[in-house]
């Protein structure tokens, strides 16, 4: 229910609301009302609960002033339960709140933020999926895919979980297999998906992440958000995913207006957070970089991926080999994120080849194989037999490791991570 007042919300450009990653973390909370309207930067919070109880569901819901604790509107609403009466009271809350904060809701496009199925299993697989989505880790995004399928067999003209399934499997792609399969499997949905709904804001920002991630078509990816944005003018995302775009097609100072953006939208989100680490880092702006990697690390919950981050830039623009160290001894938790390689380069860098070969050896994969690389042992074990002045072991592993990647070039030749 929550997620999709705040998608109502969103839609309307007189409203500042934010976004679902970040008003999560509150579900369970004890705080004051102040100090959560404190952390998020808001005037008034919305509160309530769901029932449910066989055919028929009860929604509590209340706006409270941030700053005052003063109620500004409180309402109980009875329903039968289907889609359709679920949305509509929905609906009418959002309503009821833009009143409330003395704001007119945008009512143009009707029920099109809406997902679109009249499926109650359907619609209850889709909401399992959505509450699991969002990891990047390879198992997690398999499962999400799985839950997205089943939707779309209870429902086949289910236009939203046909595109939630193509950005999912767009993720699966970019984050992990780089197999042109998931790739084009991921377009087919994407494009059953706006067949049915071509004017659907959530399906064209879908679209403009698989042209970014899956074709590397960055002016595409920003015309197709910008239509997207018509429909969602407060969305933390759009801002995000243009800041994303403009970054990686080498506009990375142009890409902080967005992100910042994103940031005031969505104030407790890792992806932002981390996401202004590394832009400041990638400008050399050490300072930025620190300070916004404090306030990201202050927020429970953080990935221990997220925490090795800034770490990465300090090594990367001061060669400071000791901090990423202290993030990696301090963060167990990194295997299948992709920084698992700096446990072997940290020690590395260091000239503490003992340390390196062993880090090696514990990896319990061969080869290495995540976003943006693949390492074969045997190529690693070249490296510090190199550095060791150990000449011909290094040649010997790596004619081992031209072997692997041989390997990999035969089942797909466009591999980049191969090829570097």
């Amino acid at each position: 229910t929550h997620g999709y007042l705040l998608t109502q919300g969103a839609r309307n450009p007189a409203l500042g609301v934010i976004s679902r990653t970040s008003v999560m973390g509150y579900r369970d909370t004890t705080k004051p009302l102040r100090q959560v309207g404190a952390e998020l930067g808001v005037g008034a919070v919305l509160e309530g609960s769901v029932q449910r109880a066989g055919q028929r569901v009860r929604i509590n819901a209340q706006l409270i002033d941030a700053a005052t604790d003063r109620h500004l509107w409180a309402e109980t609403f009875d329903r039968e339960l289907s889609p359709e009466t679920l949305f509509a009271v929905q609906s009418e809350i959002a309503a009821a709140i833009s009143t409330a904060l003395g704001r007119e809701l945008v009512t143009d496009s009707g029920q099109v933020a809406a997902p679109t199925t009249s499926n109650a299993a359907a619609y209850d697989l889709f909401l399992r999926a959505r509450a699991q989505a969002g990891s990047r880790v390879d198992a997690d995004i398999r499962r999400t895919i799985a839950v997205y399928r089943q939707a779309v067999a209870a429902d086949p003209a289910f236009a939203l979980a046909m595109g939630e399934l193509g950005l999912e499997l767009t993720n699966l792609y970019w984050f992990n297999t780089r197999a042109a399969t998931d790739r084009d499997e991921a377009r087919l949905w994407i494009d059953r998906a706006l067949a049915l709904q071509p004017e659907h804001p959530r399906l064209r920002y879908i679209l403009a992440r698989h042209l970014y991630h899956g074709r590397l078509d960055y002016e595409g990816a920003l015309a197709e958000l910008a239509v997207a944005e018509q429909g969602l003018p407060g969305s933390a995302e759009v801002f995000m995913l243009r800041s994303w775009i403009l970054r990686r097609s080498g506009r990375a100072r142009e890409s902080l207006e967005p992100m910042l953006t994103a940031a005031l939208l969505d104030p407790r989100s890792e992806e932002v957070l981390s996401g202004l680490v590394e832009s400041y880092g990638m400008l050399g702006d050490i300072e930025n970089s620190t300070l916004w990697n404090e306030r990201m690390l202050a927020v429970p919950g953080m990935h221990d991926y997220s925490k090795v981050s800034y770490a990465q830039h300090r090594l990367l623009l001061l060669g400071d080999t000791k901090a990423i160290t202290m993030a990696l001894a301090s963060a167990p938790d990194v295997y299948g994120t992709g920084v698992e390689r700096y446990l072997f380069e940290a020690p590395y860098l260091r000239r503490d080849f003992p340390g390196a070969t062993r880090a090696i050896e514990a990896f319990p994969e061969d080869p290495l194989v995540r976003q943006f690389y693949v390492l074969p042992k045997s190529l690693l074990r070249a490296v510090v037999a190199r550095a060791e002045g150990r000449t011909a072991a290094a040649a010997e592993h790596a004619r081992e490791a031209l072997v692997v990647l041989d390997k990999i070039l035969a089942a797909d030749s466009a591999d980049p991570r191969a090829w570097i």
